[in-house]
């Protein structure tokens, strides 16, 4: 469609719609998918959530990394880690379970 549009000489809209028009009737066109509004609103809502999950792996991740600098490590258990250490200062909690 797009090669036999800009073939004009006088690219105007009226143009262009009688251009559409034409291949239209002549069957130069592919029918488009277009996904329903209820999947777009189920993207629209997944779509933040997964951003929020990967920022807070991210800030974890930051720091576990800042935390290995000073000698604190954390096992894959870090939430066991701090369910025994409750009330602890973290000194404390990293010598107890590491």
């Amino acid at each position: 469609m797009k090669a036999a549009l800009s073939a004009q000489i006088n690219k105007i809209d009226q143009n262009d719609a009688r251009g559409i028009a034409q291949m239209i009737r002549f069957g130069l066109f592919r029918p488009v998918h277009t996904k329903t509004e209820r999947s777009q609103e189920i993207r629209m809502l997944l779509t933040p959530c997964t951003f929020l999950q990967s920022t807070i792996i991210d800030i974890k991740n930051d720091l576990l990394g800042l935390l290995r600098n000073f000698g604190m490590k954390f096992g894959a258990n870090i939430g066991n880690c701090v369910r025994r250490c409750n009330g602890l200062p973290l000194k404390i909690v990293c010598v107890s379970c590491s």
